[in-house]
């Protein structure tokens, strides 16, 4: 809880009641303007219908989690909800992005409907507006929904992450006060009245390992260097390529540069299909791909963030994060949960997503809005 114009609930509640009386015990008796709220695999959408039942002004969206993020605390199977007041929001507006007819269809309404609050999205300010992006992630169209919202607002940050359900990819949904879809995006828009600060963190840099490639699909990975894939990274690894695993290459990832930033893609499970790797995100033939090593670790690159939010607002107010899954799970191998957790000892809610949103799609990151 807070009285900076931001509260968080966070409960372990199995009951939808009890669910509900904790989160308003958290969240306080007066209507926040806005509500994120984050659920593993409790019934979201039915608590979602009871907050805007009491709270009918009350713009909400939220997702399914693969972890959840409060202050101080990381938790799994539990439910975490934040709150932000008229001190924080001057205006507010909710839309769900329906993909079963295609993303760009499905993103086009979505903005008309956030237009008819805001008017043009092309016209904001992106020093005073921001928006949030919840994408379901067992479709494959991070990719695609961030272009069509960067096509529709290409000056707006819209920071977020996909859905998760603890790493098993059958059904992520995402929700709003108006609805919810199991294939599409939640988005929300927000013109906020005080600063914020959108950032990107990954503890990985690119090392010297660098190959063109020469050959993929979507998110099918067949050649580097016109060889096939699995050999490359299996030579880099030390390993034969039969003896690729998620585990080896959780641990050794590889991505693009842009600005001597990392973009991480994820391998993921099938791991190796006849010489070709399976990505998490897209890449396209003719890119550069690097293999990346750690810097600084979890713990030591989220103190890093966190300083220099603080250098740019002054006082961090509240923040909303969105962390990688796989993130969490080096976390608890290397016991450096707790350690991790402390770091955000300002008000904050967030979860372990399947993958993270802000000017594309990526892995092993913490996309996060810092509130001053």
């Amino acid at each position: 809880m807070s009285d900076d114009g931001i509260r968080v609930a966070h409960t372990s509640a199995e009951r939808v009641d009890d669910v509900i009386a904790d989160l308003y015990a958290g969240l306080g008796a007066a209507p926040p303007a806005v509500v994120l709220f984050f659920a593993p695999d409790r019934p979201g959408e039915e608590v979602i219908r009871a907050l805007s039942a009491a709270w009918p002004r009350t713009r909400i969206i939220g997702c399914s989690t693969a972890g959840e993020i409060s202050t101080g605390v990381l938790r799994n199977h539990s439910i975490v909800a934040a709150g932000l007041d008229a001190r924080f929001v001057r205006r507010a507006a909710v839309a769900l992005a329906d993909f079963h007819d295609g993303v760009e269809r499905g993103v086009a309404r979505a903005v008309a409907q956030l237009e008819s609050t805001f008017g043009p999205l092309g016209a904001l300010d992106p020093t005073t507006h921001v928006g949030l992006v919840l994408v379901d992630s067992t479709h494959g169209v991070e990719e695609s929904t961030n272009v069509a919202l960067g096509n529709h607002a290409p000056l707006l940050s819209f920071v977020g992450g996909s859905a998760g359900d603890n790493l098993r990819f059958k059904e992520t949904p995402v929700v709003t006060c108006a609805g919810s879809t199991r294939h599409g995006a939640a988005l929300m828009l927000l013109e906020l009245l005080r600063p914020f600060r959108v950032s990107k963190a990954c503890h990985f840099e690119p090392t010297n390992s660098c190959f063109r490639v020469t050959r993929a699909e979507g998110r099918r990975l067949f050649e580097l260097d016109g060889r096939p894939a699995a050999e490359v990274y299996a030579e880099y690894i030390g390993c034969p390529p039969e003896a690729l695993s998620f585990e080896n290459l959780f641990a050794n990832p590889a991505g693009i540069v842009i600005d001597g930033k990392a973009w991480v893609r994820q391998v993921v499970p099938p791991v190796v299909d006849g010489g070709a790797i399976t990505l998490g995100c897209s890449i396209a033939e003719g890119a550069e791909l690097h293999f990346m090593k750690p810097r600084l670790g979890l713990v030591g690159h989220l103190r890093q963030e966190i300083v220099l939010a603080r250098a740019e607002l002054g006082r961090i107010r509240g923040a909303l994060l969105f962390d990688c899954a796989l993130r969490r799970l080096e976390l608890e191998a290397t016991q450096k949960t707790d350690d991790y957790a402390r770091l955000i000892e300002f008000p904050a809610a967030g979860f372990h997503t399947h993958g993270e949103s802000w000017l594309g799609h990526m892995h092993q990151t913490l996309t996060a809005i810092y509130l001053g």
